[in-house]
């Protein structure tokens, strides 16, 4: 497990968010009111941290083309954009209605209707949040929340008229 990731405050939220509701601890107001306020914010707040990072790399690739550079490349970028676009958009519903199949026949199709299109959805902002944190470079993973965005609006229904019971 990579350091980012266990010092990481979206970890420890999960982690203790999860204990708080397994345990039913009673969080004081003061607390829980402050906590939805940072809630409220926090979707958006990430959604503008990845219109930054965009930002940044339409500026570079401008400034290379100006400058008459070649556009920086980096090795296998169109690769792994196809795969995490690609895995998240196609493989991770496909594989989860087969796991489900196999291990859950029986499931009550609301459930196996959530856990599809769970699957099924864009790239999150965690995401963006997690590789910038571990690795110091989120713009692929920017982009590819962009992208995912964009194309759930094709994937989605389709997946949904294949899928879903």
């Amino acid at each position: 497990m990579r350091n980012a990731l266990v010092y990481n405050p979206v970890t420890w939220a999960m982690i203790l968010g999860g204990a708080v509701v397994i345990w039913h601890v009673q969080v004081p107001s003061p607390v829980n009111s402050t906590v939805d306020m940072l809630a409220a914010a926090a979707a958006p707040g990430a959604l503008f941290t990845i219109g930054l990072s965009l930002r940044r790399t339409v500026q570079r690739l401008r400034q290379h083309r100006s400058s008459g550079a070649s556009t920086p490349k980096r090795r296998g970028s169109a690769a792994a954009m196809l795969i995490m676009v690609g895995g998240k958009l196609l493989l991770l519903p496909m594989l989860t209605v087969g796991i489900l199949a196999l291990v859950a026949p029986q499931m009550d199709p609301l459930w196996f209707n959530a856990a599809v299109l769970m699957a099924a959805m864009p790239t999150s902002a965690t995401a963006y949040i997690m590789a910038q944190s571990d690795t110091g470079d989120g713009e692929p993973t920017a982009l590819a929340i962009v992208i995912t965005c964009i194309l759930s609006l094709l994937t989605l229904p389709a997946l949904a008229q294949l899928f879903m019971h």
